[in-house]
């Protein structure tokens, strides 16, 4: 059986109906197999349970929607939570931020990249600083995004909230296995520089 390409069924099932009424039944009837099976390889492949990768898709997605200026309670009943409370709930547990806060600092740091404003967070001025430092290596994951039309943070979250749910991290040390690591967010805006 390929079980790729009815995991990739299945998530194109979840994301045309993100702010749909959704159930495991609906997903594995969709994909045709039977409800103990599909969600059994469904964690099997992704990691994580069928429902708990649907909340964490319409977390994200609902992420997306704090730029807009809408109200909180129409986003959280657009994708699925029955209360403004719950929402925020579950996006502080996912995020580490309320809703709110979360979109003070992605537009803060929206307007730092674009130059309008440097970051204020707490009373604390972040103003940039260039060093310079000894050559080191960098090994990663990429992604191509467009500072330009506004897509950098939606595109910047989603690429984080991926890097949990697919393991990339372990992976990623596992295959290095380095003696000192960590994580650190890299913007390149020179083609250039990004494939160096």
């Amino acid at each position: 059986m390929n079980y790729s390409t009815d995991i990739e069924r299945s998530i194109e099932y979840i994301e045309a109906n993100i702010k749909e009424r959704l159930t495991i039944e609906m997903i594995s009837q969709h994909v045709g197999y039977s409800l103990y099976h599909f969600c059994r390889f469904f964690q099997i492949c992704m990691g994580i349970p069928v429902m708990e990768y649907v909340r964490k898709r319409r977390l994200s997605v609902a992420s997306t929607e704090l730029y807009k200026g809408r109200r909180i309670l129409d986003i959280a009943l657009d994708y699925g939570f029955e209360t403004q409370s719950g929402f925020t709930k579950a996006f502080r547990k996912e995020f580490g931020y309320s809703p709110t806060q979360y979109a003070v600092r992605m537009t803060g740091i929206q307007e730092y990249i674009s130059g309008k404003k440097t970051i204020e967070y707490g009373g604390w001025h972040m103003v940039p600083k260039i060093i310079t430092k000894p050559s080191f290596k960098i090994a990663g994951y990429g992604i191509k995004t467009n500072i330009a039309d506004g897509s950098f943070t939606k595109d910047v979250a989603a690429f984080w909230d991926n890097y949990d749910i697919n393991g990339w991290e372990c992976k990623l040390y596992d295959q290095l296995n380095p003696p000192k690591h960590g994580e650190s967010e890299f913007v390149c805006r020179s083609p250039e520089i990004a494939t160096a």
